[in-house]
C-alpha cells in the first residue's frame, strides 16, 4: 500500500499487488478499507524512535540489521513469550547443507 505519489507508479512490478490511496481525496480507500498507508507510517514512526531512541550511536552500515529487528519485533508483536522465542531459535543450531 502506498499513498498516491508516482514515484511508487513501479511498485506492481516488484509486488502481486499495490493499492494506492490519493491522499487529495481520502486516506483510506473507499473501495476497499484494507487499503490504507497507517500501517507502514506506524512502521517507521517505531523505526525512527528506534534510531534515535534505543540506538543512539546510529550507523548507517547497521541499518538493515535495525530493520531486520524492528521487523522481527512488529511480526511477532503478538507472541506471548516474544523474547523467549527470540532465544530458542537463536540457540539452534543451523543445519548445515550436504552437497
Amino acid at each position: 500500500m502506498t499513498d498516491g505519489l508516482a514515484a511508487y507508479g513501479t511498485m506492481s512490478w516488484y509486488f502481486a499487488e499495490h493499492g494506492v490511496v490519493d491522499h487529495d481525496d481520502e486516506f483510506v480507500s473507499s473501495e476497499d478499507s484494507t487499503i490504507h498507508t497507517n500501517t507502514i507510517e506506524s512502521f517507521w514512526r517505531r523505526l525512527k524512535g528506534q534510531w534515535y531512541g534505543t540506538h543512539t550511536q546510529y550507523s548507517p552500515q547497521y541499518a538493515n540489521a535495525y530493520a531486520t529487528e524492528l521487523c522481527y519485533k512488529h511480526n511477532h508483536r503478538d507472541d506471548k513469550d516474544q523474547f523467549g522465542d527470540f532465544i530458542e531459535k537463536a540457540a539452534k543450531p543451523k543445519s548445515r547443507l550436504t552437497r
